[in-house]
């Protein structure tokens, strides 16, 4: 009994130690930044720091403004859709599993309710915390 009681306060012990995993759909508590983008009609990258700090579920700021977003199931992708950033309100599809590799690479966003012309955008994400 006494080794029953060991095993399982070593076991508690061990879990309770873990770092926390993310969970695929949650971004709260985290901190992006986008690195680099380019507008789908160039060529080349562009440098840039912004940052994407996630507060709760729909809130997020970028670069410290308070913005609002939606994370979406999206068949075989996520649909991420972050409102108020330099680009405007745009939405893409990144892969489910984005969260835990913490990265998105070279993922087209669309101007979300534009007019026929939608302009897209590329962008390199990082998670950073």
């Amino acid at each position: 009994m006494k080794a029953l009681v060991l095993f399982f306060s070593i076991l508690f012990f061990a879990v309770s130690c873990q770092k926390e995993t993310l969970k695929e759909n949650e971004l709260t508590g985290t901190t992006w930044e986008i690195w680099q983008y380019k507008e789908s009609t160039t060529a080349n990258p562009i440098p840039l720091n912004d940052t994407l700090v996630f507060l709760s579920d729909g809130n997020y700021t970028y670069n410290n403004h308070e913005q609002f977003y939606l994370l979406n199931d999206s068949g075989n992708f996520k649909k991420i859709s972050l409102y108020g950033t330099k680009f405007g309100d745009i939405s893409g599809n990144v892969s489910r599993d984005f969260n835990t590799y913490g990265e998105i690479i070279a993922k087209e966003f669309f101007e979300i309710n534009s007019t026929s012309n939608q302009a897209s955008y590329v962008l390199w994400m990082r998670r950073v915390d």
